[in-house]
């Protein structure tokens, strides 16, 4: 006898909202067997980019010295433009074709067919911004770290004649930039993946939103319906296999059940007496479970069966809505409340500031602000720059792993107003620190520039400003220099150049061909 009903199980307190399932730094291995670093994940949750273990070319061309219909070209004055291509994969398949069969050029030396791809602009620079937690996941793991050499690769080219490299480790200050190369130059190749989340994660290993099953005993059954790292949802269903004279079933639902054309709302056993076809007595029994909530479902064609029959299970996410989690690009209200970029106008709400990081909480992290507290600003002023100031985290070593993990910007601020009020360190008086505001640190100003693609639809939204795009401009970070560079602060430039400057200076002076002069700005950020 087969039992044709229609079942339905929520197992709503199964549900993990915000569940972190994966973190930069761990390590994952991918379709095809090969593994990666996790060094970037989107802040929709669907999916991120990993960085192979170890580099495929070391001393290779980029291509001839030809423009590569259907890729764009980035001008040399301005890089920072280039940080919205996040497109590897396309760029890289791109590259192939135009290039042919020969494998002696970068695009040609990453695993294609296997998901590998020559990072984009956005994908490499965002390498070099999370180097800290990268770098000791990718030694532990038998790899190397990028910033153990200097040129790599991307695929973006600037003219016919040349492409474009990013310096992992300039002895000279540098570290972290894009620069032109011609393209018959060699450079390194470092391939990263695009990774993405299944949707479905049956206990079977399927992964379709619906499978079919023929169980010879009584088996569970799960799902994880899983929108994306920061989120996810499971559900569980028992199919009883009865034997041929068996009619107790196990129902479970969401708020009520209809059985045999009664409505049930509450939890309980239902006995119901029928008349068999041949005509004798039959009892069939309901143990029903009624729940309150409903995120996420399983839908049986067939509860219960028999020996050697089949029935399909369906996921229904109809009703699944999962708090989405904060992401960069969401706005900070004054009320201390973030609210999603497509809800702020209707919410009536007064912006603070957006989002540019989140940390693995899923729940907090660092805002920028809409605008720039300062322009033409000195760090200090008079005699007191050779001061070495105490609480201030100092970087002398120029590598960009030594630069780079200075995330105390709050406390490196907070230092330097107890040093001395505004005419002695106009920068970080600059910022409302009394009312949480503070001075970056360089690697949260370096974050920040990586970010901003992200953010400039959200800043407009709100009234304020990106980073000046198409100009030549330079922020102040509160982390010193120290040592003998006890006089210098470090500051980003819009090029994405992580440099020191005198700090007794209000502008700053790079050669490239020509000295460009432009002045030193303050934006601040503050943490929820």
């Amino acid at each position: 006898m087969i039992k044709k009903l229609f079942w339905m199980m929520l197992l709503c307190s199964a549900c993990v909202v915000n569940a972190q399932v994966l973190r930069i730094g761990d390590v994952i291995t991918l379709p095809g067997g090969s593994q990666g670093v996790v060094y970037y994940l989107h802040p929709d949750g669907s999916g991120g980019w990993a960085v192979a273990l170890t580099d495929v070319a070391t001393q290779v061309a980029w291509g001839e010295t030809t423009n590569i219909a259907g890729l764009q070209d980035y001008d040399s004055q301005y890089p920072q433009n280039m940080l919205s291509d996040t497109a590897g994969y396309t760029n890289t398949q791109i590259l192939r074709a135009a290039q042919g069969s020969n494998s002696n050029y970068a695009a040609g030396k990453v695993d294609f067919d296997n998901g590998w791809v020559l990072p984009s602009p956005e994908q490499m620079y965002m390498l070099f911004v999370q180097s800290p937690f990268v770098k000791p996941a990718l030694l532990a793991a038998g790899g190397t770290f990028l910033a153990e050499h200097n040129y790599y690769w991307v695929s973006a080219e600037v003219n016919d004649n040349e492409a474009w490299v990013m310096d992992f480790n300039n002895p000279g200050g540098y570290s972290g930039f894009f620069w032109p190369l011609h393209k018959l130059s060699y450079a390194r190749v470092r391939a990263v993946y695009n990774f993405t989340y299944p949707l479905y994660c049956w206990n079977t290993g399927a992964g379709t939103s619906s499978i079919e099953v023929t169980p010879d005993h009584t088996s569970d059954y799960s799902v994880t319906v899983r929108p994306g790292y920061k989120s996810q949802g499971s559900a569980e269903i028992s199919i009883v296999v009865l034997p041929n004279a068996s009619s107790v079933t196990e129902q479970a639902a969401c708020g009520s059940y209809t059985w045999n054309g009664n409505f049930y709302t509450e939890s309980g056993l239902y006995t119901m007496h029928l008349t068999a076809a041949n005509g004798c007595d039959s009892a069939a029994t309901l143990k029903l479970s009624i729940s309150d909530m409903s995120e996420v479902a399983i839908v049986a064609s067939d509860s219960s069966l028999c020996v050697g029959d089949s029935t399909v299970l369906q996921v229904s996410s109809s009703n699944f809505s999962l708090k989405p989690p904060v992401s960069e690009g969401d706005i900070l209200c004054t009320d201390g409340t973030i609210v999603k970029p497509n809800k702020f106008l209707a919410s009536g709400k007064t912006a603070m500031g957006v989002v540019f990081y989140v940390d693995s909480t899923g729940m907090h992290g660092w805002a920028v602000h809409p605008h720039d507290q300062g322009d033409t600003v000195k760090w200090c002023g008079g005699y007191l720059y050779t001061d070495d100031l105490p609480g201030v985290n100092d970087y002398y070593n120029t590598s960009s792993n030594i630069v780079y993990p200075d995330f105390a910007g709050y406390t490196n601020t907070q230092s330097i107003w107890a040093a001395g009020d505004s005419s002695a360190y106009p920068a970080a008086h600059c910022v409302d620190f009394p009312n949480g505001w503070y001075l970056p640190a360089i690697g949260q100003l370096d974050i920040l520039y990586s970010m901003m693609p992200y953010l400039i639809p959200s800043l407009e939204l709100i009234g304020g400003e990106p980073f000046p795009a198409n100009s030549v401009w330079s922020y102040w970070s509160s982390t010193e220099v120290g040592d003998i560079y006890r006089g210098y602060a470090w500051l980003l430039d819009y090029k994405g150049i992580m440099n020191y400057n005198y700090k007794l200076y209000d502008n700053y002076a790079f050669y490239d061909n020509e000295y460009i002069y432009y002045y030193l700005r303050i934006r601040s950020i503050r943490d929820f």
